[in-house]
């Protein structure tokens, strides 16, 4: 019959995808109810996995059925889901007889299968036909149509998209099984293939970095490039990841890609505005290393370098991700200075003769420790991250909510009322705070929803798809509404003792301290003070059963791994004792003893339930492996009686609290890849040695506040150590301590044009000293004084003779020489709501202070202070956001040549609720 059609015209129908699938779906619904289920909602599950997992592929969906309904147990039916049916392995098998059979092909049909089913993400045909050209050198006069004439029953290509597919997921499947006979793809090996050719297509000519800065500023001109190396620039890693880590020809290539072009692709990355690319391959290069430590040492130096860049480019990412996105080529001349001198990226790159050089102090290593914000005189205490954020709940009743990208204040929501607990929505709709009194519920733009009294404090604040979630320490839990606050569900639960004798006594009347609920709502674990960890059902109240230690410690701190997989109870007690229960049976899984006792202050665990971290007493930071109760990482930092820790919602990043700070981690080791991904492997890491964290030396280095001598190349600072520290030019800008605060956080920092500094601390205490005129080195302590209000900003008149002190309620003139007290200006806040003082060096405004207050420019007289000068008050203009307040004036900058300000201000809406604490203002230029 065909041979006979074959001189005739033919007509090829293309059926859409869409309707495809209706049809798939009105085939399923008329024969499921041949299957032997009897609930309608069982049914439609069933339904709705077989059409998920249908593929479009009419053949599966067929013999699918047709096993189902000889089938009546559950874990059978689900069985046939996850298999491949019984008719697929003849189909496929007479499938691969017809490729053995074509000899002459068969060798770019194999390339075609592992290329399509090894694929990171679905190639085009032209893609695929410049894979087959590097791979095996066979060049594809008709893509589509070899690609379909070789391989059709195991792929197909979309004819919209251009796109190539296998034909269902148990395509894949059969490939890569023992079945597939002479076609089965070695999985490891493929992987391994596709990374050598995705690193020859990096290093090529087309990806070569400019050799100097100025060629940035002309049209670069490079040799036309292969189609698929965007394919190579945003997958080459995850075949890595995945391929054998026994060969050392992919070791050796990698090496040379990140000694020649890594630069060009991390160019390309933030073109692409995908600076996360960084850190995920950063994932791969670090997995892969690990799983090659089970055949060679590492004491090689392609390995160190991989090594070394695995880290680089996580730090890259976190310190430099903002620049790469606004200027890609950054990378090539400016970025690398920067960069600690033992990282790959400063000893290979960050040294270029007309590059960025850094003079100074430069830190050998990077960092653990990437951010440190000071709250100043506000007390922290509560913390919660978000998608992107961090929101720090203060006593004051306010959260400051930071972007965890740059670490700067976004927004500040006014709850009214000392903060307890925060809580964001994990699907990013509301963030709820909590006091001792309310709770309450907004929106992410800082609008209150609803607000509700309660009659105890809260343990634990979360939520379900539907309700906000409150435990009390009366042993109650609430549920309210989302939309509407209404209170939905209250439940009681009551302490018991083991159903055995045990050395735990006291009443049965207790108050829990410490409180978790399990990943999938249904558990409660409830912490009482020397007594074991009491699991309750969670809705009912009714006992399950204790999380018992046999050696009667008290336990601290309850957590539940947030994987609903990972069914375990993590239980850290006031020995530093953890231990790992069975939720359901209070059977205890595992164990550690701490090597010292310590109370653990706060623990927290990753949003994939791979990691957690506990912070105890005495200041260790120690972050472990969830189920193995491994220690990853430790760090030793200054000891604190209150700290707090959170997961950044990625988990790279792990906020620390204090009173008055919060430090954000993020060490190589949270850079990990997910259980599931790790499995996916053929085989598994090693056990890695624990890295030990810096702290001391990133405490004392990073500065707080920068100020520039007037006439001498020079600046000087104040670190988080409470020292006032110069740097000179003749010391090749190496750091001097000058004098010290004793440790006390310094505020703010003047220099004078007569060589006097000025510093006040954040107790209200200023210090000012002379300078030598050559060394710059302190010769006298010229005055001290302390302050009853919080220093605001510390000024010298321009002939330096005279300190103007402004606080939070008084401005204070002193002459400097005799230490004497010139005058006092007395305000309340309620008539400053913002203000900012400057001086001029213009004739007539020389010898006055200007103030900057509420959209006004008001002059005092230096010498008669605070009489004002002979020039009267100018009005102001601000550019501001509708129904906007001016809330703080960050700067002021005076033009002599021009005689113009520039000021850069700080808004908030009027509502008081959200405060665009980094939404600054342009400056502009005022007469």
């Amino acid at each position: 019959m065909i041979r006979q059609l074959d001189g005739c015209a033919t007509t090829v129908v293309h059926i859409p995808e869409r309707d495809t699938r209706k049809d798939i779906e009105q085939y399923v619904r008329s024969r499921i109810v041949d299957v032997a289920i009897d609930e309608e909602d069982e049914r439609e599950e069933l339904a709705r996995r077989i059409l998920a997992k249908s593929g479009t592929s009419f053949l599966w969906v067929r013999l699918v059925m047709d096993e189902l309904e000889g089938l009546y147990g559950y874990e059978s039916i689900m069985q046939v889901l996850q298999g491949i049916p019984e008719g697929m392995f003849s189909y496929y098998g007479r499938a691969v007889a017809e490729i053995e059979q074509n000899r002459k092909e068969r060798h770019v049909a194999m390339a075609i299968l592992r290329w399509i089913m090894l694929a990171a993400r679905p190639l085009t045909t032209s893609e695929l036909s410049q894979a087959l050209q590097l791979d095996i050198k066979v060049h594809l006069s008709s893509a589509k149509s070899a690609i379909e004439g070789l391989c059709g029953q195991f792929v197909s290509v979309d004819l919209h998209t251009d796109l190539v597919h296998p034909i269902h997921a148990t395509a894949r499947e059969f490939l890569l099984s023992e079945e597939a006979g002479r076609l089965r793809i070695a999985k490891a090996k493929g992987h391994e293939s596709i990374a050598l050719i995705c690193l020859r297509l990096l290093a090529s000519p087309a990806m070569q970095p400019p050799r100097h800065r100025r060629l940035l500023d002309q049209k670069r001109v490079k040799p036309p490039s292969s189609v698929l190396l965007d394919y190579a620039i945003t997958q080459f890693s995850e075949h890595i990841f995945s391929a054998s880590s026994e060969s050392d020809q992919l070791l050796v290539a990698l090496d040379k890609f990140l000694i020649t072009s890594v630069l060009t692709w991390i160019e390309h990355v933030g073109l692409k505005k995908e600076t996360h690319r960084l850190i995920r391959t950063a994932k791969n290069f670090k997995a892969y290393l690990d799983r090659r430590a089970k055949y060679h040492s590492p004491l090689n130096r392609h390995v160190n370098n991989i090594e070394l860049w695995a880290t680089d480019l996580t730090r890259i990412a976190s310190n430099f991700g903002r620049a790469l996105s606004s200027n890609a080529s950054s990378i090539y001349f400016l970025i690398p200075p920067l960069c600690p001198s033992q990282s790959a990226v400063y000893r290979q790159f960050g040294q270029s003769p007309d590059g960025l050089k850094l003079l100074g102090y430069h830190l050998s290593d990077w960092d653990d420790c990437i951010s440190h914000v000071q709250f100043e005189e506000k007390t922290a205490a509560a913390v919660s991250c978000g998608s992107g954020v961090i929101a720090i709940g203060t006593e004051s009743g306010k959260v400051d909510i930071y972007n965890h990208r740059n670490f700067q204040k976004d927004t500040t929501i006014n709850h009214g009322f000392p903060i307890d607990l925060i809580w964001f929505d994990p699907l990013g709709s509301f963030i709820a705070t909590c006091s001792r009194k309310v709770v309450a519920l907004w929106d992410l733009d800082g609008n209150l929803r609803w607000k509700m009294r309660i009659k105890s404090r809260c343990i634990l604040l979360t939520s379900s798809t539907t309700s906000l979630i409150g435990v009390t320490q009366q042993g109650r839990s609430f549920q309210w509404e989302i939309d509407t606050g209404q209170l939905l569900e209250e439940q009681s639960y009551t302490f018991q003792l083991p159903d055995m004798e045990s050395a735990y006594q006291g009443s049965t009347a207790k108050a829990p301290s410490s409180a978790a609920l399990s990943p999938e709502m249904d558990l409660l674990a409830l912490v009482y003070r020397n007594n074991p960890v009491c699991i309750f059902e969670f809705g009912s109240g009714s006992m399950i059963g204790w999380a018992v230690d046999d050696n009667s410690r008290a336990a601290e701190q309850v957590i539940f791994n947030p994987n609903p997989e990972v069914n375990l109870l993590l239980v850290a007690y006031n020995e530093s004792h953890l231990a790992l229960y069975d939720p359901w049976s209070g059977a205890l899984v595992d164990s550690l003893e701490a090597d010292k006792s310590a109370i653990v202050t706060s623990i927290t665990c990753s949003p994939d339930g791979r990691t957690f971290a506990a912070m105890d007493i005495l200041g260790h930071l120690r972050i472990w492996d969830f189920e193995s109760l491994t220690l990853l990482y430790h760090v030793l930092t200054p000891n604190h009686s209150f700290s707090l820790l959170s997961f950044t919602s990625d988990g790279l990043g792990l906020v620390s609290v204090f009173e008055h700070e919060m430090r954000v981690w993020a060490p190589s080791a949270l850079v990990r890849k997910t259980i599931e991904e790790e499995a996916s492997t053929s085989d598994q890491a090693t056990v890695l040695p624990v890295t030990e964290g810096q702290f001391e030396r990133f405490h004392t280095s990073k500065l707080r506040t920068l100020v520039a001598h007037a006439h001498l190349p020079a600046y000087f600072t104040s670190n988080h150590s409470g020292e006032i520290v110069v740097y000179r030019s003749q010391d090749n800008y190496q750091p001097s301590v000058l004098y010290s605060h004793d440790g006390v956080l310094v505020k703010c920092v003047a220099i004078s044009s007569a060589n006097l500094i000025a510093s006040a601390d954040v107790h209200a205490k200023i210090q000012v000293w002379r300078l030598s005129s050559n060394s710059l080195q302190v010769e006298q302590l010229i005055f001290q004084a302390q302050f009853a209000a919080p220093i605001f900003q510390l000024l010298f008149d321009t002939s330096g003779q005279h300190l103007l002190v402004s606080t939070t309620e008084q401005d204070h003139v002193y002459n400097v020489e005799t230490g004497a007290l010139t005058g006092t200006l007395r305000f309340g806040l309620e008539k400053r709501s913002a203000w900012k003082w400057f001086v001029a060096s213009k004739s007539g405004y020389s010898k006055s202070f200007l103030l900057v207050t509420d959209c006004t420019l008001a002059s005092y007289s230096v010498e008669d202070f605070p009489a004002r000068a002979q020039i009267a008050p100018m009005p102001l203009e601000y550019p501001a956001h509708d129904a906007s307040i001016i809330t703080e004036i960050d700067s002021i900058s005076f033009s002599v040549e021009t005689s113009t300000i520039a000021i850069e201000v700080r808004q908030q809406q009027e509502n008081a609720r959200i405060s665009q604490a980094n939404s600054k203002a342009e400056p502009k230029s005022v007469n």
